[in-house]
């Protein structure tokens, strides 16, 4: 008995000592407070910007590759992106050929290409959604 009594005390005592910080837990890493969670969207590029990175690193398969293992992420991407650029066109390839095996005349490459040609139409859209996302913040 004394001895379970002994243990748990030198337990304690170790324990309580390596609580015991001489210095504060750091917040402050890399230019960005840990604390401040509005300042986490910017530890972490997007996919739109990892695409285009890869594409323009000459690493077209890799950026193929990515866009395939996060069809949610480039859908919302491509949704949410006003003009087409190859990271755009890159992704919604990569979604024609989720959705139906290969390229189909329609289909998310069509979007684009009609965003960018016709963007008065979605105007009354794009403003919903602003509209909606500024609710949602």
């Amino acid at each position: 008995m004394l001895f379970v009594i002994l243990s748990s005390t030198l337990l304690l005592a170790v324990c309580s000592a390596r609580s015991e910080r001489s210095e504060p837990i750091k917040t402050f890493v890399a230019g960005v407070d840990l604390r401040d969670h509005s300042q986490y969207g910017a530890l972490l590029p997007t996919i739109h910007e990892q695409i285009e990175r890869l594409i323009g690193d000459g690493r077209e398969r890799s950026a193929r590759l990515l866009a395939t293992a996060r069809p949610g992420e480039i859908r919302e991407a491509v949704i949410s992106h006003r003009a087409a650029d190859p990271a755009i066109t890159l992704m919604a390839n990569i979604l024609d050929r989720l959705g139906a095996g290969t390229t189909t005349a329609g289909g998310w490459l069509a979007y684009t290409r009609h965003r960018v040609t016709t963007p008065e139409v979605y105007d009354d859209w794009e403003a919903d959604v602003d509209a909606i996302g500024s609710l949602v913040r």
